[in-house]
């Protein structure tokens, strides 16, 4: 059986879209994304703040992304999921969960959400 790796996150951005180019000249975007998860018994509830990184690669969709979205919408995207271990000089390491797309669904209050995306 083919193994998968498709994970899809509904949220809200925790900051406007930001653009960026590789080395090798290819442009991408990028955004915080961020879910809350509420668990535990129905009398003593816990919160949770979840935060993904999207990254965008599909030049049509980055436009889109860019003009399209700021901070605050609730989004919905589906993509790979990665963590991606980072060292930063002055800090502790960390890690992040990531997900990188060429494609995918994009819902949100600006744009129909009939419309796919990406495709």
């Amino acid at each position: 059986m083919r193994q998968r790796n498709r994970y899809q996150v509904c949220g809200n951005l925790g900051a406007d879209p930001q653009e960026f180019s590789t080395k090798g000249g290819q442009k991408g975007c990028r955004f915080e994304l961020c879910n809350n998860q509420t668990f535990g018994p129905p009398g003593n509830p816990q919160h949770r703040q979840n935060w993904f990184t999207v990254v965008v690669w599909n030049p049509r969709l980055v436009g889109l992304v860019l003009d399209s979205l700021e901070k605050g919408q609730a989004v919905q995207v589906e993509g790979e999921l990665r963590m991606r271990e980072f060292n930063r000089i002055m800090t502790i390491d960390g890690a992040e969960i990531e997900v990188p797309t060429r494609s995918y669904d994009l819902i949100a209050s600006q744009i129909r959400p009939d419309t796919r995306l990406g495709s």
